[in-house]
């Protein structure tokens, strides 16, 4: 081995002995990140509102809140970035009938975990209605009216009292009102219409029009309208 070559040799291996010296990677001090746990229970045929709905996660188990009263329960934990935590809800500390635990790795970005109850990844029909022009024409009042849904996956409820679990919400404040519904089939073909009030009298194409109609494909199915289909671009 010339002089060079073993100078070269010498280097390298001085190099090498550094870096493995060096002292591994400490876990920063803020390694834990919020996860935002939120479970829907509009699909749960079992559930009143007097029902305790908890989460069970790495052997603890918390309450969860109904704030908004709109069958969605939430609850807020600080948990170890980068770890994988196992988890179920109850209902009354029963557990939900699933195979296996759902399961969840946090990240190092926005946790939020939107589940529904006893379901993985379920068949989701989220409608969004646009009631912009029947407020322009006096049709609705947004402060005083409500709109729900009727149709053949609900047994075309006959009145307001009976479609409580089927109004859409204004969530954003932009005078689109929204619901999700599951339960349904990829392949069901649905027939379906809006309605002011719960009165058939104030029902999208009144006097006998056309139902709406549609075929439910697996995963998310995202639905937008206008009432009545007036006022859409």
């Amino acid at each position: 081995m010339t002089k060079y070559m073993l100078y070269i040799y010498m280097i390298l291996i001085t190099f090498l002995c550094f870096n493995c010296s060096e002292a591994p990677l400490e876990i920063p001090l803020d390694s834990n990140r919020n996860v935002i746990f939120n479970v829907n229970m509009s699909n749960y045929n079992f559930y009143s509102p007097n029902d305790s709905i908890k989460l069970h996660i790495d052997n603890n188990v918390y309450d969860m809140s109904n704030s908004d009263d709109d069958n969605i329960f939430s609850l807020t934990l600080n948990l170890i970035l980068g770890k994988e935590y196992l988890y179920k809800y109850s209902v009354n500390d029963s557990l939900e009938n699933l195979v296996n635990y759902r399961s969840l790795i946090v990240s190092d970005t926005e946790n939020i975990v939107s589940d529904f109850y006893s379901e993985i990844n379920p068949t989701i029909l989220a409608f969004y209605v646009d009631m912009s022009y029947q407020i322009e024409i006096g049709n609705f009042n947004i402060e005083t009216d409500s709109l729900d849904i009727a149709g053949n996956f609900n047994g075309w409820p006959s009145s307001y009292n009976n479609s409580e679990n089927y109004f859409l919400k204004d969530v954003n404040q932009d005078n689109i009102f929204e619901i999700e519904i599951t339960g349904l089939e990829a392949g069901n073909e649905i027939e379906y219409k809006f309605r002011i009030n719960g009165d058939w009298d104030l029902a999208e194409f009144p006097g006998g029009g056309p139902n709406r109609l549609y075929t439910v494909l697996g995963g998310e199915n995202i639905l937008e309208f206008c009432f009545n289909d007036e006022g859409c671009n």
